[in-house]
């Protein structure tokens, strides 16, 4: 019989409870940002999309048209895919509105759709407005739109705000276009392509020894000990992040072509091989010194 023999406690569900504890920290703030944006935006622009109050219809007509600074406007979405405010939208009327016109009545509609032969088809959320203004002389109406891009796939979106109102106003059209990135599948992707670029650069110069009768662990061992080549990895390693880099910030619109998107930072990674060689064979034409 065994006395005095215990068992260790075990660790395992302890780092469960702290992988879980942490994803639903992580849970918690991106809902709480949601709201966040959410609350934000209905402050801003409580106005949705065709919801305007019926009104009495306008003799003589009116004609509407978008001034040249709101006739076409650009946003762009970063990494953060944070909602923007487009604001000081504004259209003139071809003569003064009639009094009998409340803002309540004015009619606000938005399609803005994704760009691209080989994509797939997609829309943008509907945007939101502000209420409008109608200025004292009453020969113009401003407002601003809300864009809240959550959800949706990355890609250029192309369309049109109209405003519009009872029979007898003509309607006016803004020109809009908004580019959206995927940032997460950037980040996963760069780190994935240079922990690649580096595995391609240890194999590089390990296959060498490995053909000089070594063992691979041997093998592996010559270029990770060796202080020059660590700090020609080193160099090829930024410089590829900052290739990767200058492709995604270029393009507004990253990540939209899916795989295409994906091989072109992987072409990127794959030139720190080539500037690597390049650095390598520069230091071991470096006289060493001798005693």
């Amino acid at each position: 019989m065994r006395v005095g023999v215990s068992r260790r406690p075990s660790r395992r569900p302890i780092r469960w409870r702290v992988v879980a504890s942490l994803a639903l920290t992580g849970a918690a703030a991106l809902h709480s940002s949601v709201v966040f944006a959410a609350t934000a935006e209905e402050r801003e622009c409580p106005v949705k999309t065709n919801t305007a109050k019926l009104g009495a219809q306008l003799k003589p007509p009116v004609e509407l048209a978008a001034t040249q600074q709101s006739a076409q406007k650009l946003v762009n979405f970063g990494t953060s895919r944070g909602f923007k405010i487009i604001r000081h939208l504004t259209v003139t009327a071809s003569k003064p509105l009639p009094i009998g016109l409340e803002p309540a009545q004015l009619n606000f509609d938005a399609v803005l759709s994704r760009t691209g032969n080989t994509l797939e088809s997609a829309e943008f959320r509907d945007p939101t407005f502000s209420h409008a203004y109608i200025s004292e002389d009453r020969r113009s109406i401003s407002f601003a739109a809300c864009l809240n891009p959550a959800g949706i796939s990355p890609g250029k979106y192309v369309g049109f705000i109209t405003v519009s109102g009872p029979e007898g106003l003509g309607s006016a059209s803004i020109g809009l276009t908004a580019n959206a990135k995927d940032g997460l599948l950037f980040y996963v992707s760069s780190v994935a392509a240079i922990v690649a670029a580096f595995a391609l650069l240890v194999l590089k110069d390990a296959a060498p020894a490995k053909d000089a009768n070594n063992k691979w662990k041997e093998a592996f061992g010559q270029p990770l000990t060796n202080p020059l080549w660590w700090a020609a990895t080193v160099i090829a390693l930024f410089s590829t992040f900052g290739s990767v880099y200058t492709i995604y910030a270029n393009d507004p619109a990253w990540g939209a072509s899916g795989f295409a998107s994906l091989v072109s930072l992987v072409g990127a990674a794959t030139a720190a091989v080539g500037g690597h060689t390049i650095l390598t064979t520069l230091g071991s034409r470096v006289p060493s010194k001798t005693t």
